[in-house]
């Protein structure tokens, strides 16, 4: 019940945002909104979720794991609520950040409490193994809302998620343990809170894995968020948007199965090259193949598949990596990786929309722009000479 509660805690958050994709459109006609508008119930969720993940690790490295959990799972039952009120436009963007609040608990201090039980190797490993079945999320909900959309209206897709949270609730409250003794906590003040912060971010080891993590996360986000408006202009219906889904998710469980395997001969960092490699590559395909062949759905699916694929390297992987670099701190550095992993996805779904015409060659374009990021990540990385540090997950470079 331990890894399936954790489990939970990390796909809370991916299945408050993926169930309602299908949903989108359908709420622009019911609050006779733009597009651009109602992808900001998207951007406006993964700000609370960033933002809060600063908020989340220090408390959880000052008063322990649990409590700042169950605290996350009500704050993310409340938003739901209001969402499913359809009173105005305004409670719902209100309930939206309200969700990202409460579940950016569970994903950061998720992270957190298996540092604290495992050695950083170990920790890895789970993730390749937790992350596969979080990565269902975006096969499975997305079918789920479109279903729910098209039969039962979109506000259905909600009550869905308020269930799923109320079980959550259940889990946290009778199978999870506090994992960080009292002796071990460290006391939150502004001073050390900012010391930590510092410390965290000056470490450029932690930047550029956490760099190679947010290019990932928000490059796939900007699809996510553009992908239901060019799919309607195509002409598919909400229930058949929630299907094109299910072979990303496949390709992200399949590239998390293909670095996990990896990772028991390779180094870490051998594995990371291999999915930045495919990553560059799935951008470059992307733009090649919406430029020179006929313009329809296949033409994004198959490069963005290949990207899922590198996606199950890179976010696992890099993860693991960076919130490991600082064990000491590991609830804080977890935090501020998530809130710039976060961050990265509201900022990529906001200007994925900004001024689109939900074209294919226009989302092309703009996701090709993420490859300069990479290649900073790269020099941060293997390129800069740097001292051997002590906490390295795999013992070497």
């Amino acid at each position: 019940m331990f890894l399936l509660t954790i489990t939970l805690m990390g796909a809370l958050g991916l299945i408050a945002s993926d169930i309602y994709l299908p949903s989108l459109p359908e709420i622009c006609r019911f609050f006779n909104r733009s597009s651009i508008e109602v992808q900001g119930t998207i951007s406006i969720y993964l700000l609370g979720l960033s933002l809060f993940q600063l908020v989340y690790g220090p408390l959880s490295d000052s008063c322990g794991r649990k409590k700042p959990v169950l605290i996350g799972v009500m704050i993310f039952f409340l938003g739901t609520i209001l969402c499913v009120t359809k009173i105005n436009f305004t409670f719902l963007l209100a309930g939206r950040f309200l969700q990202g609040i409460g579940a950016c608990s569970g994903m950061v201090i998720g992270r957190a409490i298996l540092a604290d039980l495992y050695e950083p190797a170990q920790t890895s490993k789970i993730l390749t193994t937790i992350f596969p079945i979080i990565g269902m999320s975006p096969a499975i909900s997305p079918v789920i809302g479109g279903y729910l959309t098209r039969f039962m209206g979109w506000s259905s897709v909600f009550v869905v998620v308020a269930v799923v949270s109320l079980v959550l609730l259940c889990l946290v409250i009778f199978f999870l343990q506090e994992s960080l003794p009292e002796a071990k906590r460290t006391r939150i003040n502004v001073s050390t809170l900012m010391d930590n912060y510092k410390r965290v971010l000056s470490e450029r080891m932690f930047i550029g894995y956490t760099l190679l993590v947010c290019c990932a996360y928000g490059t796939y986000f900007a699809y996510l968020s553009a992908s239901p408006f060019f799919l309607k202009k195509l002409g598919y219906p909400a229930d058949e948007i929630g299907f094109s889904y299910i072979n990303l998710s496949f390709c992200y469980i399949a590239g998390n199965l293909t670095a996990r395997k990896l990772i028991e001969s390779w180094s870490i960092d051998k594995a990371l090259k291999l999915g930045v490699a495919l990553f560059i590559f799935s951008l470059l395909l992307m733009y090649i193949f919406v430029n020179i062949s006929p313009l329809d759905v296949l033409s994004v699916l198959m490069p963005i598949s290949i990207l899922a694929f590198a996606n199950g390297f890179l976010l696992p992987l890099g993860v693991g990596k960076a919130i490991t670099i600082i064990p000491e701190i590991k609830g804080t550095a977890s935090g501020v990786m998530g809130a710039l992993q976060l961050g990265s996805g509201a900022v990529a779904a906001y200007l994925i929309g900004f001024n689109s015409d939900h074209s294919l060659n226009d989302l092309a374009g703009r996701m090709l722009l993420i490859c300069p990021l990479i290649f900073v990540a790269i020099f941060l990385v293997w390129f800069e000479k740097k001292p051997v540090l002590k906490s390295s997950i795999s013992g070497n470079h």
